[in-house]
This record gives structure tokens, sequence and C-alpha cells, in this order.
């Protein structure tokens, strides 16, 4: 079988009789591989193998469906996206395995398309942004598994072009001999891999403090359901209680650790070092304090760090408390998980301790590995006044 150039695109045949099918990336191992399908068969050949996930095979414009193909009834199905770019003209995005591109170009060929190679006269051109499928591909892939609108959001940008034009603009300027203008745009990239990396791994949230602060009351109030056991008896939480949710659109892992106190008993000791391993791992510590609990405050980075004082309901005890100033002076966050007081506030104090309150819509993200370590590559290129290497860099 005949692989065309990567980066080959489709473009209508002059022959209106003609159904053409190719595979639009390289035929070397990767995530993905796109198939390219154009004429008026085009979809009757792709309904014979492919359904839907999930409602109608109607497709519309620009708009991505998920579904699975089977060649025949004996065959294990191919999760598959697929896509209508123009009239007749569909993409099919499957694993970027040999074995999967061959068996949806061999089922289009039989089914009647004609294969086309570098040499046909009819219906090639080469794209000069061969680049583009690999960052486009990588943000259809991801967008399958994105577990909230607003991640999903976010990677559809990408897959629409935003961090590949943002690449690219930066690979003009240096062209340009304008290293600074590059340099601008390559910094606020690095920083954006900040939210990117967290699309599909949720932000880990770790709450900490004194055994009976109100953790587990917190932790059900973000849930909406009791999750964690609530109970007067210090020490209930005896490991470590980790749940999936989202704030205000971003995934975050709550881990509602066992509070630390000292105590001779050996299986809340064994949950108090698991406290200390969860406080390492975690993107933010929130250190809750409570009026009538003794508190020790705790050594943790100050931008891991969000002080919180539960029960603010209680005030009279507040009042009396030997902590109080922390109350009265604002130097921590005021919630009552009862009442739900100031849980807002919090969430905003949250996304702000991360750095991810701000994220524009076609704002480019970097979201792979792979994508930060070019940037980084790039940046350092453009230090040291190596400009080719900058750009092959970027030519991700």
């Amino acid at each position: 079988m005949v692989d065309l150039p990567f980066g080959t695109a489709l473009s209508s045949p002059t022959d209106s009789s003609r159904t053409v099918v190719a595979r639009l990336t390289s035929s070397a191992p990767s995530a993905v591989a796109v198939i390219g399908i154009h004429g008026n068969i085009a979809l009757s050949c792709i309904d014979k193998f492919w359904s839907p996930n999930q409602g109608s095979s109607n497709f519309s414009r620009n708009r991505i469906r998920y579904g699975y193909w089977r060649s025949n009834s004996d065959d294990p199905a191919e999760s598959v996206l697929l896509c209508l770019v123009e009239e007749n003209h569909f993409e099919i995005h499957c694993h970027g395995g040999k074995a999967a591109a061959d068996r949806i170009l061999n089922d289009l060929l039989e089914s009647g398309a004609i294969l086309l190679d570098a040499s046909d006269p009819d219906g090639l051109a080469l794209r000069k942004t061969a680049e583009k499928d690999s960052i486009e591909s990588e943000a259809t892939v991801d967008l399958i598994n994105a577990r909230t609108i607003r991640t999903a959001a976010i990677l559809l940008d990408q897959q629409r072009g935003a961090l590949r034009d943002s690449l690219q603009a930066a690979i003009v300027f240096v062209q340009d001999n304008r290293p600074d203008e590059a340099l601008a745009i390559l910094t606020r990239l690095e920083a954006n891999y900040r939210i990117g990396a967290h699309l599909l791994k949720p932000w880990r949230i770790a709450i900490l403090g004194s055994p009976n602060v109100g953790k587990s009351s917190l932790i059900n109030r973000w849930l909406g359901y009791e999750r964690a056991i609530v109970h007067v008896m210090p020490g209930t939480t005896r490991d470590a209680i980790r749940e999936s949710t989202s704030l205000r659109g971003w995934p975050v892992e709550i881990v509602d650790t066992a509070g630390i106190r000292l105590t001779d008993d050996p299986i809340e000791l064994a949950g108090i070092e698991g406290t200390k391993r969860q406080l390492f791992e975690a993107d933010l510590i929130l250190e809750l304090i409570a009026p009538e609990v003794p508190w020790d405050p705790i050594e943790i980075e100050l931008h891991k760090r969000l002080r919180v004082c539960t029960k603010s309901d209680l005030e009279s005890n507040w009042r009396e408390s030997k902590h109080a100033s922390l109350f009265q002076d604002g130097e921590c966050v005021r919630i009552s998980a009862l009442t739900g007081t100031g849980i807002d506030a919090l969430e905003t104090a949250l996304l702000k301790k991360l750095k991810i309150e701000d994220c524009s819509p076609g704002e480019p993200i970097p979201f792979r590995p792979r994508h930060d370590q070019a940037i980084r590559d790039a940046i350092a290129s453009l230090q040291n006044a190596d400009l080719p290497r900058a750009i092959d860099a970027l030519r991700l």
C-alpha cells in the first residue's frame, strides 16, 4: 500500500465520479493516524463500517463524532473520530498504529474508493503546515477524555489551531530576527502549560488539619453527599479519602487526609505517615483551623498553602479562641461547611493560588509534555542566540 507524503491534504477530485482515499499522516507509528476520503460515495463507504457512540449518524461540518469502526461482525471494533470537513470530504482519526489505519483503508478501498499516491495529478495539494496535524490530532484524542466542559473548550481551541498559530507566530518573529517578540510569546506559553498539564490530570488538593477540624465536612460540602464520615471522635479519618470533582469547571482531586496529632495508635500513625506523602504530592494544601481545636502551624511552602478558618458560624467560639487573630485579621479564608458560608470565596482564593483563575477563550495552551519541552528548548536557544535551533524546536 502506498502512503502519501506526511501532511498531504485531499482536494476535490477533478473527476467527479471518483472517490479518493489516502492516509494523511505518516505511516510511522504514532498516537493518531488520519485518513481522508473525498467523493460522491464517501459517506456510503463510511456508513458500511462506522456507527456512532450515541445519537444519530448525521454529520455537521467541522463537528467531531466519536464512534466505532467494524470491518465485520467477527472483528473487534476500532474506536475512531469522524469529522465532515466539507461536502463529501471526511477525515477519520484512529489509533496511530499501522494495523488500525491499514484496516480502515482496506475497508474503504473494497467499498469503491481509489487510493491516491504522490504521483496522482488528480486531487492532491501538499500542505505547508504538515506539523499542524500532530497537535490537532492530540487535542482531538484528549477531547474524548476531557472531564469538564471548560477543559473540553480549551482543548477544542487547540484542535482549531490556537497553539499551532501561536507557535507559528513565534517562528515568524525568529525568522525576522525579532527574538524578543518570540520570547514574549514563548514565555506566556510556558506559563500556560501549568493549565494545560491539568486539562486531563486533575489538580490535587490536600485538606489538612488537626482531628475534628472539619476536613470531612468540607469535602462532603464540595461533593454534595456524605463521602467522608463526620464524627466528634478525633481520628475518625484513618486514611486518605480521594474523590474527583470539579470546581468552577476545573477538574480536581480532593484528598481528605488523616489528622496529624501525637498518638500511640499504630493504625492512626500509618495514616499520619500517609498524610505527609499527600502533602508532598499535592498542588495545593488547605490548612484548616477551627476555634475549639488546638492548632500548631505546620511548615508548608507558602505557594502551596492556603489557610482556612472553619466553623465561621460559631463567632463566639472564635472570639474566645487562642488563635482568634487569624479569624479577625483576615489571615485566612472564613467558611462554614455547615451553612455553606464562604465556600465561594474559598474557591476563588483556591483558583487564584493555583494561578488558573484567568483563561480567555482562544488562549493558546500547551497540553502535552512534549509541547512544554519544545517551548523550553526554544527559549533556551533564543537566550543563547541560536535562532535556527529555536525554529527547529518549535516545529512540533
